[in-house]
């Protein structure tokens, strides 16, 4: 159904308006939209206070239209009226409404309300807002008509912006972002297509994925911020952080350059630490184990299979009480050159992790399974573990005799 939600005060005065070019004069502004909108809607909705139903509901409705239906309100003098007139607003649309607000001649911070209550539809009734017009009579006639409608969508920009610095996660800013109608329309949307990409990589836990996305964002980034006037208002105000959240994980080979490959890991694995994102977290961080140790032995980012499988059966022949280290895991552990201390810490590092891991990957259908508050601290203390076992594997500084990386030599 198509609705027009509209107010009406007490003083009633001829004005001239104009409208995209077009001009209507009128007492009060809903008589311009029952004859600008003829034909388009259902029901025209008019809040009136007594004064207003007895004074100037008549100059609107001469010919009582049965569309036009009048709804009582209190003049609003605290919060408990406000609350009504919130309910009578949001109770007269129903899910999947198309609306049409008029907040001309609404009491003060009515139109205030008005704003929030299209926010709260939207999302609530799935309603469309079709416009939300204001007659600006204090700029005299014609009083020019504005549709504020645009500045609705500033409550999704909140709540996307709430969840992006909540929880890191990008996915409905870059949605509210590719909805909008900004100029240069094509490129915010493709700047939004990798902004999505890649904090779905991040939630997927995909570190080399989402780096080689981070750096396409990147780029995407640096070309659209020579001209930063094509980005909607409330996107400008996130470019800086976005650039540390996001562009700082950029690394366009992370197979060559391991070392910093390994550094961005540490990265994210403090940051979904820091989200909350535990289960993310220590998938990542078992993993980190397995890459730093075979990079610390051979020098490359290990993928293969077999290989990463003998790394692990080295790392797990280093927990006590663990099985018994066979002739392809002793190789592996000489070639891994570790110090009696270090090897101490990591098979404790890996047995903890594993077992926590494990808790987490079996969603804690276990006989003993672990309250989610002690996991929370576990990954918070495994994290640390995996910074100094960083230090340790001369992750986050050159090994002597080392050569540099690019970011080492710059």
């Amino acid at each position: 159904m198509r609705k027009i939600i509209t107010f009406l005060g007490r003083n009633p005065r001829e004005t001239e308006y104009e409208w995209d070019g077009s001009t209507h004069k009128a007492r009060v502004f809903p008589q311009v939209l029952r004859e600008r909108l003829a034909g388009q809607y259902d029901q025209m909705l008019v809040f009136v206070t007594q004064g207003a139903r007895q004074e100037v509901l008549p100059i609107l409705n001469p010919d009582e239209d049965p569309k036009l239906e009048p709804v009582d309100i209190p003049t609003p003098t605290g919060e408990a009226d406000y609350w009504r007139l919130f309910e009578c607003l949001t109770e007269r649309v129903d899910e999947g409404d198309t609306v049409y607000f008029d907040i001309t001649h609404g009491f003060r911070s009515i139109p205030f309300l008005v704003f929030l209550a299209a926010a709260y539809l939207q999302a609530a009734k799935r309603v469309t807002i079709e416009g939300i017009y204001y007659g600006a009579l204090e700029m005299g006639q014609p009083a020019p008509v504005i549709d504020l409608s645009p500045f609705a969508s500033l409550l999704d920009w909140l709540a996307a912006t709430n969840q992006f610095i909540r929880t890191g996660s990008a996915a409905d800013l870059a949605q509210v972002l590719r909805s909008g109608k900004p100029q240069g329309r094509s490129s915010v949307r493709s700047l939004a297509d990798r902004l999505e990409g890649l904090s779905l990589a991040l939630m997927l836990c995909r570190p080399l994925e989402a780096m080689g996305r981070a750096e396409e964002f990147k780029e995407a980034l640096d070309t659209i911020c020579e001209d930063e006037s094509v980005l909607p208002a409330p996107f400008r105000l996130l470019l800086d952080r976005l650039q540390n959240e996001y562009a700082a994980r950029a690394l366009a080979k992370p197979e060559e350059n391991v070392r910093e490959n390994l550094r961005i890991q540490l990265d994210l694995l403090d940051w979904y630490v820091k989200n909350n994102q535990v289960i993310q977290a220590m998938a990542l961080a078992r993993e980190w184990v397995v890459s730093a140790l075979a990079w610390k032995a051979t020098g490359q980012l290990v993928l293969d299979n077999n290989e990463r499988e003998r790394w692990e059966g080295a790392v797990n022949a280093l927990v006590p009480g663990g099985r018994d280290k066979g002739p392809r895991e002793s190789r592996a552990l000489a070639d891994l050159g570790l110090s009696s201390e270090d090897q101490k810490a990591v098979g404790k590092l890996w047995g903890g992790l594993g077992n926590l891991r494990n808790d987490l990957a079996h969603a804690g259908m276990r006989p003993t399974r672990t309250k989610p508050e002690k996991i929370v601290r576990a990954a918070q203390k495994i994290q640390q573990q995996i910074g100094d076992l960083a230090e340790r594997l001369g992750v986050c500084a050159p090994c002597p005799g080392d050569d540099p990386s690019p970011e080492d030599a710059a």
